[in-house]
């Protein structure tokens, strides 16, 4: 089975190289045929995915389309929806799934992993604060920034805090909506390889 990951940026990529394998389990992500697609951002995605698309006939015939893209301010069911579409009166197995508001805030999710990385924090105080019970409205690197404090100048990189919350995210108590239906579309599309 092929994955195909049609990315909006660099850091996303950073994320699944390091999370998949932990999400999967190393004998399930190994028989997995995984590429990434980086895009520069939104708009460069956009216009690609249906280029994309038209040449699916070229890629292998046991393919699956996972693309992944930051909500930011637009209406995350109208994107979803927008995204879909480009696969009506295709036979392309997909999965489109948002980043509500942005990449960070799955890491938001699971705000007791901040302390693995700034070891100041008072994760107890922090996760009795109501904005945390919701991270998927946060802006998330911004908040993530502050999150990090000085320990920040170590992570400054989007790429790099990617790849470091990759390998330490929590995927069994996540508060964000956004990431956890990621986790179980990915999950859906992998048990039904055993079918």
């Amino acid at each position: 089975m092929r994955f195909d990951f049609f990315l909006e940026e660099e850091s996303m990529r950073a994320f699944l190289q390091e999370f998949l394998p932990r999400l999967l389990g190393s004998d399930v992500h190994a028989l997995l045929d995984i590429h990434f697609h980086v895009h520069q951002g939104k708009r460069d995605l956009m216009q690609s995915l249906p280029k994309k698309i038209r040449a699916y006939s070229s890629f292998p015939s046991n393919t699956i389309f996972v693309v992944l893209h930051d909500q930011d301010s637009s209406d995350c069911k109208k994107l979803k929806a927008e995204i879909s579409s480009l696969f009506v009166g295709t036979e392309i197995p997909y999965l489109v799934r948002i980043s509500c508001r942005e990449l960070e805030n799955w890491y938001l999710g699971s705000i007791r992993d901040f302390a693995t990385l700034n070891p100041r924090l008072n994760i107890s105080s922090l996760q009795g604060k109501a904005k945390y019970r919701d991270p998927d409205s946060l802006a998330g690197w911004e908040e993530a920034q502050k999150l990090l404090g000085e320990a920040s100048n170590n992570y400054l990189s989007k790429v790099r805090l990617a790849s470091e919350f990759g390998k330490i995210i929590n995927m069994e108590n996540n508060n964000s909506n956004s990431f956890n239906a990621f986790v179980n579309g990915i999950k859906k599309f992998v048990e039904s390889l055993d079918k």
